[in-house]
């Protein structure tokens, strides 16, 4: 390697200029020579002198390759001319189409760019091979050039650069027209106003374009890098199923997980996502040492839609119930019985032979508190089953009975304060029977008990 100093030769067919313009910008970002002939035709059977020189004093060739390379005799006589010099000239297939297997570029050991989605992440991977690990911080006056350069040539990215380069965001009504405009040139552009501007207007405008044309996947990640909460902009709405890929490699990204976003993702494209992504959804889901706090059990709800025979999520929320992660204090910001009241309810209602294997758990878990001597744990087993009460849950009966049966078990036996802890739950027991008054219960309970005890 010879750090910035690499002399590249681009070899296309005039037409995928587009892309070969597009991988000379970013190579020029980071120091590198990057040439290509810039003209739409060429007269006459042989490689010109300008060509030649150009190729002869390169480090290497770079070979857009593409359908429209494989019919290309210039492309063909490139590669050969590069092939015959006397020094060594590495010659680097891009395979934009998939042509990996043609004779022409068989030989030569090149990089997958198949996936347009992924392409930026692939020219700065590709700029590590040519420039060196590190790569240097990019020329801010190459990155100008080259998105003014759009610009000129497509009408919507202009209108990118003006509302977000020199403007406050992109505007609404301009939204649209950016997303019509060619893929590369959008997604190249979006990438480039990242790197010049890290204000929130312009991450939510690009997480808004990602979302319309699948556009602008790695300036989204620079974005949620910075801190920027736009994940469900970008991902948590109805998306094309061309660019799911790319979608769920932008919320692998994040760590924690942004589990909102990660939910309304899952309902949104449910249909798209069915079983192909099922090794993408559960690594997303079922990451180590993950909790239900936040909006976690939302997600994980979405993904047992998704999957409702899943036995790793099964085990997952069992997990879950067994290890206490739904025991947590019943405030308004993190209402973690209430969270599981809710999906309970809900899955249950719904049939869902997952759902019953779930309850059966969290049953014997209520069982296991409300037997407990201690009066935090009975207090959960209450509470839990004052929220399933509360959701009017058609399994109910089950988690009063454990409820009910406590007191006179002899779990309880030589417990101090069993005559008052058995008092309040008969009364909150039969309020889950009748008209879920809990105050009221707990103020019979306590007179009850006092005047049991000065009789």
């Amino acid at each position: 390697m010879k750090g910035i100093s690499m002399r590249l030769f681009i070899s296309h067919s005039h037409q995928d200029k587009s892309i070969a313009r597009r991988v000379a910008r970013t190579l020029r970002w980071y120091g590198a020579e990057a040439w290509l002939d810039e003209r739409e035709l060429r007269l006459g059977s042989r490689l010109d002198d300008a060509i030649q020189l150009a190729i002869a004093e390169s480090d290497a060739v770079l070979v857009i390759a593409t359908e429209a390379a494989v019919k290309s005799v210039w492309v063909e006589r490139e590669i050969a001319f590069a092939s015959s010099t006397n020094h060594v000239i590495s010659i680097c297939p891009i395979y934009v189409d998939d042509v990996i297997a043609h004779p022409l570029f068989a030989p030569h050991l090149g990089i997958d760019a198949r996936d347009r989605y992924q392409f930026t992440e692939v020219l700065d991977r590709l700029a590590k091979a040519f420039v060196g690990v590190p790569l240097p911080a990019p020329d801010q006056g190459q990155l100008e050039a080259g998105v003014e350069e759009l610009s000129r040539k497509s009408s919507g990215v202009a209108l990118l650069v003006a509302d977000c380069l020199k403007g406050e965001g992109l505007r609404y009504e301009h939204t649209q027209l950016v997303t019509e405009a060619p893929f590369h040139e959008v997604d190249e552009a979006l990438y480039v106003i990242s790197l010049l501007n890290n204000s929130y207007a312009i991450a939510a405008a690009t997480a808004a374009i990602f979302a319309r044309s699948g556009a602008g996947s790695a300036a989204v990640s620079r974005y949620l890098d910075s801190g920027h909460k736009i994940m469900n902009s970008a991902v948590g709405v109805a998306l094309n199923p061309e660019w799911l890929p790319t979608a769920l490699r932008v919320l692998s990204s994040v760590i924690p997980r942004e589990d909102q976003a990660l939910a309304s993702f899952l309902w949104s494209n449910a249909e798209a996502l069915g079983s192909r992504y099922r090794s993408e959804v559960m690594h997303l889901v079922t990451s180590p040492n993950r909790g239900p706090k936040g909006f976690a059990a939302d997600a994980a709800a979405a993904a047992l839609d998704l999957f409702p025979a899943d036995k790793d999520l099964v085990l997952m929320w069992t997990s879950w119930i067994r290890n206490g992660s739904f025991d947590g204090p019943g405030n308004p910001e993190a209402d973690l019985p209430e969270t599981f009241a809710f999906w309970c309810d809900r899955g249950l209602k719904a049939g869902s032979a997952s759902w019953e294997r779930i309850f059966a758990e969290f049953v014997s878990h209520v069982r296991k508190l409300a037997r407990t001597p201690t009066r935090q744990s009975v207090d959960i087993a209450l509470r839990h089953m004052m929220k399933a009460a509360d959701r009017e849950n058609p399994r109910i009966d089950e988690i009063v009975r454990e409820c009910e049966a406590a007191p006179g078990t002899a779990e309880w036996d030589g417990w101090a304060d069993r005559d008052e802890m058995g008092i309040c739950v008969l009364e909150l027991v039969e309020e889950a029977r009748t008209t879920r008054k809990w105050g009221t219960a707990r103020l019979r309970a306590r007179k009850i008990f006092e005047e049991d005890t000065h009789s």
